[in-house]
């Protein structure tokens, strides 16, 4: 062989070895976070796939607790706790993060892989997946997704989240963080009464359809008393 011809097959042998290499970090690192997994970076929401105001209700469940979130335009309301006003921003944060989250890996999954993820339903104990449905004015699923652990990968974003899409049958990381508190007592907006204490004279404690369970009172001279049913007054213990 000529020295010409030497010198083109090194030339091809050399630029094969760097595309073997480039083709394996290429496979085995940011490809491969995880095992199984596979690169996509396409939208959790395809565009078009529904408008995010065309969400009318939320529903959060875990394996501990449920509530669902109704919007009574211009404001969200806890359902499931009498209509109570949710906390300002809480319900569009959400509604945001998932319609505009990307997926960053994905992988095809069945019943086994949900359990070892820990993305199993909700209705098992031992799940720590929080199941979040977005609802139209039909009270029809827009999407219907189980949020699991955070986590930071190499070459990710600075948080990415586990999640199972069951509809679709497949285990996504996405590049949002979802660090909400799913109990639905953090999602209630706080009362304030723009009261002085100094203001307040009677408290009575009990449901809106009943006599008050209980009723404590203040004495200028006395601090607060506890009137008794038969007309005295025992001062309320201050231990």
């Amino acid at each position: 062989m000529s020295q010409a011809g030497k010198t083109l097959g090194f030339l091809v042998a050399f630029l094969a070895l760097i595309a073997g290499v480039a083709f394996y970090f290429l496979t085995a690192g940011p490809e491969a976070p995880l095992p199984g997994f596979s690169r996509s970076d396409s939208r959790l929401v395809s565009e078009g796939a529904f408008d995010p105001r065309s969400v009318e209700a939320i529903e959060v469940a875990t394996s501990g607790t449920s509530m669902r979130l109704k919007y009574n335009g211009p404001r969200w309301e806890v359902a499931t706790k009498g209509g109570y006003p949710s906390k300002d921003g809480f319900a569009d944060e959400l509604i945001q993060r998932l319609t505009q989250a990307r997926v960053l890996y994905e992988r095809p999954t069945a019943q086994d892989d949900l359990r070892r993820f820990g993305l199993q339903s909700v209705t098992e104990p031992s799940s720590s997946a929080a199941r979040i449905s977005l609802r139209d004015e039909a009270d029809e699923p827009l999407l219907d997704i189980r949020i699991g652990n955070q986590m930071s990968l190499p070459g990710g974003s600075d948080v990415e989240t586990l999640a199972a899409v069951p509809a679709q049958r497949r285990i996504v990381v996405l590049d949002q963080s979802f660090d909400f508190t799913w109990a639905p007592s953090a999602w209630l907006q706080p009362l304030d009464l723009n009261l002085s204490p100094d203001d307040v004279v009677r408290v009575e404690m009990g449901t809106q359809t009943a006599e008050p369970q209980q009723e404590f009172e203040r004495r200028e001279e006395r601090g607060w008393i506890i009137p008794t049913p038969s007309g005295e007054e025992a001062v309320e213990s201050q231990s």
